[in-house]
């Protein structure tokens, strides 16, 4: 679906998770900064070490489940779109090389621009999940998909799921000792926890406030403890000694965790980029024909799938396998959905004409109108400059019930003139004449009643199948179908009209 023009859009920031809070912050406001200098900004809201205010899209993404002194997200409003020319997703490309320039100095940053989308949304405009067994060779995989994005063109905002590998701290407390100091592990958790975050002793009623704000002391940065030196943290036991906590503990330096993504019972992680222009067709078929040269090990090339129809489900038993997701998923999907939708319509108005006309031919001469219609579409995009997109075929979808109703005019009158008597030549002569005024008058008025949707980014495509299929269609038709009619009445017109005429006389 094409973007839609709207008055806010969101500004993600995902730094490494070892980043201070105070970093984050600094980032956040040079950014800020930029937006405060932009003439069409409104105001903007920082959301620091948290999500801001979920949206439809954000629920989608997940965004509500980030949180940490490494994560912001900046909401921004913009002047009412009636009160400025340029659009949102225009504002947005001008503001992405400025801020892009403030990301280069924070290494390892991802920044993303999220705009509301006008369609059912995804993760990423591109996206891919690469599925295997081995978690070192996801994380391999991982990052050489994501060299791939970047070295492609029109493609920026490339983001894995892969986090840094980031050093943690575990104390264990040696329980015998503590026991004979006489000493439980709870004092020990607390006396840790207000070394670290600090501890709540109540809280106050503001007038401003609608929740009571918590008094929370801590020990400020510059004063905290390192947990290699626990010997100046000391605890009090039942006696009043003070025991020092490197006498009760022992720490381990290590590494953290990684978070093991899943899906469809298979691990996964996940690739993602945006396009600052380009429609994501010719990036992805450039993209999946180099994804397919990458060596999974031992020889084995990197198989790729989910570009087809039909859609493809995880399958790691001969291996790792990555699956196209994103926009280009959801399209397919959307695409297979209305032509099955197509092809049942036309199944339906062909079974209306057969009953109706008592003739499996007839039918088809009527539909002829369908094709020509066809004719109209794809030169109609190009001349108003907007890409073919589901809009566009919801309007081809509409367009084949719009269309038939001129080829039945014409044949309705080719049928009468034929029982009156009249010369085969003449009565299509006299039909296509006689209903010339009506059918452009029909075709005026539909294209008249359309156009109005032209003004809308959204509903654009659908006008334009709409009215350019139908300008087509008609001059078409006017032309086409008195030549078929004439052609099948020709050689079976005797036989035709004396069935008809029986049928009614029995009527």
């Amino acid at each position: 679906m094409p973007k839609n023009d709207i008055n806010t859009f969101n500004i993600t920031m995902d730094m490494p998770e070892s980043t201070p809070i105070e970093v984050t912050d600094r980032m956040a406001r040079e950014i800020g900064e930029i937006l405060r200098q932009h003439p069409l900004v409104t105001n903007y809201q920082i959301f620091l070490g948290t999500a801001g205010v979920i949206d439809f899209s954000g629920l989608l993404r997940g965004s509500g489940n980030k949180i940490g002194p490494h994560v912001a997200e900046i909401r921004v409003n913009l002047i009412v779109k009636d009160k400025r020319k340029e659009t949102s997703s225009e504002i947005v490309r001008n503001l992405r090389p400025l801020a892009e320039k403030i990301r280069q100095g924070y290494p390892g940053t991802t920044l993303r621009f999220m705009e509301d989308p006008p369609c059912p949304p995804t993760h990423s405009p591109l996206r891919v999940a690469i599925y295997g067994h081995d978690q070192k060779t996801l994380q391999r995989l991982s990052s050489m998909v994501a060299e791939e994005f970047r070295k492609t063109y029109d493609i920026i905002e490339v983001y894995d799921t892969q986090e840094e590998d980031i050093h943690e701290y575990r104390i264990i407390v040696d329980k015998e000792k503590a026991a004979l100091s006489g000493i439980n592990t709870v004092q020990i958790a607390k006396a840790l926890q207000r070394i670290v975050d600090g501890e709540i002793i109540g809280r106050v009623h503001i007038p401003d406030e609608k929740n009571p704000v918590p008094i929370r002391i801590h020990v400020p940065r510059r004063y905290q403890i390192d947990p290699n030196i626990l010997a100046r943290i000391y605890v009090r036991n039942r006696n009043g000694q003070k025991i020092p906590l490197s006498e009760l503990t022992s720490t381990i330096y290590s590494w953290k965790d990684r978070p093991i993504l899943h899906k469809d019972n298979e691990r996964v992680t996940y690739v993602g980029a945006a396009l600052l222009r380009s429609s994501p067709f010719c990036a992805v078929f450039d993209l999946d024909k180099r994804l397919k040269k990458i060596d999974t090990g031992n020889g084995v090339k990197l198989p790729t799938a989910n570009l087809s129809i039909k859609k493809v489900y995880p399958d790691t038993i001969d291996g790792p396998q990555l699956l196209w997701e994103g926009d280009m998923r959801l399209t397919l999907d959307v695409f297979r959905d209305l032509l099955v939708s197509l092809l049942f319509s036309l199944i339906l108005i062909y079974l209306l004409l057969v009953g109706y006309y008592r003739s499996f031919i007839i039918p088809l001469i009527a539909m002829s109108a369908i094709p020509l219609a066809f004719i109209g579409v794809f030169p109609g995009h190009w001349i108003m400059g907007d890409f073919y997109s589901m809009a566009s075929n919801i309007g081809v979808v509409a367009l084949a019930g719009v269309v038939v109703r001129n080829s039945l005019l014409i044949i309705d009158f080719v049928i009468n003139y034929l029982k009156e008597g009249y010369p085969l030549r003449d009565a299509v002569r006299e039909a296509g004449a006689i209903r010339l005024r009506p059918i452009l008058l029909t075709a005026l008025a539909v294209v008249f009643a359309t156009s109005i949707m032209l003004t809308d980014i959204v509903f654009k495509g659908i006008a334009i199948s709409i009215i350019f299929g139908t300008i087509t269609s008609t001059l078409f038709t006017i032309i086409v179908l008195p030549v078929l009619l004439y052609l099948f009445f020709l050689k079976y017109g005797a036989k035709y009209i004396l069935e008809e005429s029986e049928n009614d006389s029995v009527r």
